[in-house]
């Protein structure tokens, strides 16, 4: 049961990953069915990532040095919600490419923050932080499940895809306002006992077993790149309906909503670091298989590993960071883990993803993905005794 004073954060969560289930899946159909290439889809998709690299950490630092997160989060948010209320509006590339990495900048620092408030919460009161995060992960289910059926629905009423598919950016936008509205209700985070300075931030660096953390997790969100830009439309150029790229991920949101509900007794029995291997492992299986797999029925069952791939991963990862970094570095850490793993890790998978793409086709950017998670296994059994 959640306590009642972690409410608030999990529904800020549940707006959060509302916006998520909508994009995620849908977003690079939408740019596609505006005519840009899978080069040029790449590219917008990857201004997010790269911007990533920096601001998570800039605004972390600033956060913590503030003392005062919450106002950070508020304009993120505010800024989020404008840019995708104006994407549907932007004409051609260049007016499109403007809108996207002004999205990319205010929207990267939203989670960081988010994440530090409800950590810093619960180390000042108790609680599992999966229990509150896997809110967000009902509400990706049931947006990106509903998304896809409305889309198919719309499409057999006579709507083109591509003005169907102008609703995505549109669920998002009205996702972060509610946010900003529920932001009001998180608390104030507490003064720090010293002022921050720069040298705190080049200081994280040095914690024993971060590196090998960083180096493997940014190798496995490379791999993570084909499902989150292509997903939906290796769904599409199979035959399939759009329902079921919907499906596919309603049912890995599920899946990684069980592993978040039993994360802590997980973590407790086996530790992050070999909820961290089975992440990776999963990982390695899965993309191959998307890369031959056609049925719808197997296309989905497949993606059930996304509870070790994702839900694990992610869990495992947040809980070391928060365990090894100083308290009142927090945000200034989850921006450091953000910016490397999620940044860096992105951009670089999205423009591999387009590469690839374009020559080889979507198959063949999964197959890279399953070496690139292969690759991240190695790396983690053999450098990450240091966060056992």
């Amino acid at each position: 049961m959640l306590a009642r004073r972690l409410v608030p954060h999990a529904l800020a969560y549940a707006c959060y990953f509302t916006a998520v289930g909508a994009l995620l899946p849908y977003l690079p159909a939408y740019l596609a069915a505006r005519g840009f290439s899978g080069r040029e889809v790449g590219l917008l998709l990857s201004f997010g990532p790269f911007c990533s690299v920096v601001i998570p950490i800039a605004v972390g630092y600033l956060a913590d040095r503030s003392g005062r997160p919450e106002l950070w989060m508020r304009g993120a948010l505010l800024g989020t919600a404008v840019a995708l209320g104006v994407l549907p509006l932007a004409q051609g590339f260049l007016a499109t490419a403007a809108v996207m990495l002004l999205w990319a900048v205010v929207n990267t620092p939203v989670l960081v923050l988010l994440d530090a408030s409800t950590l810093a919460e619960l180390a000042a009161r108790g609680g599992v932080y999966a229990r509150v995060r896997l809110v967000g992960s009902i509400a990706f289910v049931v947006v990106s499940l509903s998304t896809g059926v409305l889309l198919d629905v719309a499409v057999d009423a006579g709507t083109p895809r591509a003005e169907a598919l102008r609703w995505v950016p549109r669920v998002a936008a009205l996702a972060m306002v509610a946010q900003l509205a529920l932001s009001r209700a998180l608390p104030a985070a507490a003064p720090a006992s010293r002022r921050i300075v720069p040298s705190d931030v080049v200081a994280l660096w040095a914690i024993p077993g971060l590196l090998p953390l960083l180096g493997a997790s940014m190798l496995h969100w490379v791999a993570m790149a084909p499902y989150h830009t292509l997903f939906a439309q290796h769904v599409h150029a199979l035959g399939l309906p759009d329902r079921v790229a919907g499906v596919s991920m309603a049912v890995g949101a599920s899946c990684e909503i069980v592993v978040m509900a039993l994360a802590g007794r997980l973590e407790s029995r086996f530790g992050a670091r070999a909820m961290l291997t089975s992440a990776f492992v999963a990982s390695v299986v899965r993309w191959a298989a998307c890369a031959y797999v056609t049925s719808a029925t197997a296309l989905v069952l497949v993606q059930a590993l996304h509870g070790l791939s994702f839900g694990a991963f992610y869990v495992a990862a947040v809980s070391t960071l928060s365990r090894v970094v100083p308290p009142a570095l927090r945000a200034t850490g989850q921006g450091v883990l953000f910016a490397v793993v999620f940044g860096l890790g992105g951009g670089v998978g999205n423009l591999l993803t387009g590469a690839v793409v374009d020559g080889a086709g979507i198959p063949a950017a999964f197959l890279v993905a399953s070496g690139a998670s292969l690759l991240a296994t190695l790396v983690w059994l053999r450098t990450g005794r240091a966060v056992a």
